[in-house]
């Protein structure tokens, strides 16, 4: 699957790619598998792990909507490569535990 094949997997996905494109050139590699993306309004960071078979970032978009990032196409621009196509898997409720 090449970048424009998993671009159009997300309904958002043609201003999703270019708020990556817009954010991938301050993209900074902390390890081998772990870069740091700033948020787009400027007040933080979102982290990017990625694996050989699928990728996560600390943004709600992927913990939430289980989608594929921004941040996460902006580390694939910055390494000029394609995000895996497995996603976040679905979290609910009853998946936390509230400890007291």
């Amino acid at each position: 699957m090449d970048m424009r094949e998993l671009q159009m997997r997300n309904v958002e996905s043609p201003l999703r790619a270019l708020k990556a494109e817009e954010i991938s050139r301050f993209v900074i590699k902390l390890r081998e598998n772990l870069f740091e993306v700033p948020s787009q309004s400027g007040n933080g960071y979102y982290h990017v792990r990625i694996g050989r078979f699928a990728w996560s970032c600390t943004c709600a978009d992927f913990i939430h909507r289980g989608v594929t990032c921004k941040h996460q196409m902006a580390v694939a621009n910055f390494l000029n490569r394609e995000v895996p196509v497995l996603e976040a898997p679905r979290v609910s409720d009853r998946d936390y535990v509230v400890l007291i």
